[in-house]
């Protein structure tokens, strides 16, 4: 399941290409910016079952399912869960809780 056959594990000293590029869309400063959300999202849409942690989501979760997969779009994580201290762009729609953002992420994901 990934792009151009990567597996997304470092290969000797050198870092998968893929893991660079998502790490580089869904970097703390890219997710401050609506391109750079919508560029995260793009890449990782596939893979965002990974880091489902709403319980009422949970038969959703892919990551026993897709370990190695899960483990390659580690930096989309940052689209459901963002670091602590970070905030994504603000809006009028700005969403107050973890919960009500993971489900809009993936009611958007899912559903369109």
């Amino acid at each position: 399941q990934f792009p151009s056959g990567n597996t997304g594990v470092n290969v000797g000293s050198e870092a998968d290409p893929f893991v660079i590029s998502l790490e580089n869309a869904c970097s703390e400063s890219s997710l401050k910016t609506l391109g750079g959300l919508q560029t995260c999202h793009s890449k990782c849409q596939t893979h965002l079952c990974c880091f489902t942690t709403d319980s009422k989501l949970a038969d959703q979760n892919c990551s026993g399912r897709i370990p190695a997969g899960c483990s390659a779009y580690e930096p989309c994580k940052k689209l459901v869960v963002p670091p602590a201290g970070t905030e994504l762009v603000a809006s009028p729609t700005a969403l107050s809780t973890r919960e009500e953002t993971e489900k809009r992420v993936y009611d958007a994901c899912y559903f369109g």
